[in-house]
């Protein structure tokens, strides 16, 4: 659990209030701190002594514990210190760069159809696409360990899918609600947990030889932008005015997802995997593209006709998921291969 000391260290602060233990401060003095730290960050997460790595893995701890998530980074920490101090601060400097993408290429509200069309097209034309080399290396030349190691540094955000979908159920109906209510009914078997996404997936890890006690689980080794794009996602998801982000989100990656895993199902063809031991990929190249489609008919096309501000927030939200996982790839490939 991480403690206020730690926590004084860690923004390398000589606080009195930072030093008090939290059950000890009241409403008004926690916001007291909110208010200096914010001073400390100031514009830029760059600015946090080097550590924002550690930044990253507290944010998504906080996330995790809230929702009882099956994996946990090492160090825990208050959820309080996570929500109170650092979310609203980390959702502003995450959408920095696609705030202002937004606003250069939609000057004003399209067709839904059109709208739709340039998301599915800056998805396509981005790096994050099919045609990053990362999913040729993968076709083509990897080995068993460097599949396994690509399946393992995207757990955090696939096993926690399911909560992620959670959020954008709270007050939704008519079309837009029964598809993300289909998307989640598939998310847990449609009813059957054996069939559960992330049961499906802890299924091709153990058949690979991948690690599942708890000692991998804590273990903490995801890359930085694997903890970014969680993060991305959650905070997007628990701060209701950026649900439309999320929604942007989530639809660039149900568009993006079955063309990405054709070249990564080939590849664990490739070194003898049976189709048997890997359903859990096998069913995503199929129901992501009826929940892509289903997404722009029935959740972004409603939502999104003559609504201006809503386009913006979705497109944001795309363009945060396409510069995450741009980064990631980019990570991916330079470890597993040495390129660029």
């Amino acid at each position: 659990m991480l403690d206020t000391k730690e926590f004084a260290r860690f923004l390398s602060m000589e606080d009195e209030l930072l030093l008090t233990p939290w059950h000890e401060l009241s409403p008004g003095q926690i916001g007291m701190v909110a208010e200096r730290v914010f001073a400390v960050v100031q514009d830029s997460f760059e600015d946090l002594n080097g550590k924002r790595e550690d930044l990253e893995m507290w944010v998504a701890a906080g996330f995790l514990g809230e929702i009882g998530g099956t994996v946990e980074s090492p160090r825990s920490v208050d959820t309080l210190v996570a929500t109170t101090l650092l979310r609203k601060r980390y959702a502003a400097n995450l959408a920095r760069h696609a705030e202002l993408s937004a606003e250069v290429m939609l000057a004003e509200a399209e067709a839904p159809e059109a709208f739709c069309q340039r998301v599915q097209s800056l998805a396509l034309s981005s790096r994050c696409s099919p045609s990053h080399p990362i999913f040729q290396f993968l076709r083509d030349e990897a080995d068993f360990e460097s599949l396994s190691k690509v399946l393992w540094s995207e757990n955090l955000c696939d096993l926690n899918f399911v909560n992620i979908l959670v959020y954008l159920l709270f007050g939704l109906n008519g079309p837009e609600g029964k598809e993300i209510s289909e998307n989640f009914f598939d998310e847990i078997g449609r009813g059957d947990f054996t069939q559960a996404h992330a049961k499906l997936r802890r299924d091709m890890m153990q058949n690979i030889g991948l690690d599942l006690s708890q000692e991998r689980e804590l273990s903490g080794k995801y890359l930085r932008e694997e903890f970014e794009h969680f993060n991305a996602y959650f905070v997007n998801g628990s701060e209701r005015s950026l649900n439309g982000r999320l929604i942007g989100m989530l639809f660039a990656t149900e568009f993006l997802v079955p063309r990405q895993l054709d070249a990564v199902v080939a590849g664990w063809r490739r070194v003898g995997l049976a189709d048997g031991q890997m359903v859990y990929l096998l069913s995503h190249v199929v129901g992501d593209v009826e929940h892509g489609e289903g997404w722009a008919r029935r959740v972004i096309s409603p939502m999104v006709r003559g609504n201006l501000h809503l386009q913006r927030e979705m497109l944001i939200g795309a363009q945060q998921h396409i510069e995450i996982l741009t980064r990631l790839y980019d990570r991916l490939l330079i470890l597993l291969t040495g390129k660029t």
